[in-house]
């Protein structure tokens, strides 16, 4: 009985660590985020001469809108830009009710 019992706990291990060894990646609200942000801040009207980083920190109201809290970036026209083209356009996810504030970093590239 004592055989019967260790037997049954070796096998319920390795089934479990078989479970867990799968690497499944789940695609997450942020990714999304991260591209909607992305297609959102396409073609600029400005010309930018190089690299311009920025953190806009960002958080959604009841109607799935984002909402730029603040951008800080030394370019005042990177700043407007980017409250204009983000600033209460709907995301299609309900991060409103999950997390309060996201701050995501941004770069613009110049066209080659």
């Amino acid at each position: 009985m004592k055989t019967l019992k260790t037997l049954v706990l070796i096998l319920a291990v390795s089934f479990s660590s078989m479970l867990f060894a799968n690497e499944t990646k789940p695609v997450t609200k942020a990714s999304s985020l991260s591209s909607t942000i992305s297609e959102l801040l396409e073609s600029p009207k400005f010309r930018i001469a190089e690299d311009v980083n920025a953190l806009v920190t960002i958080t959604f109201n009841k109607n799935d809108e984002m909402v730029v809290l603040c951008v800080d970036s030394e370019s005042e026209t990177v700043v407007k830009f980017i409250k204009e083209r983000l600033n209460y356009k709907k995301v299609n996810s309900n991060l409103y009710s999950e997390y309060g504030k996201f701050i995501v970093p941004v770069r613009l590239t110049p066209n080659k």
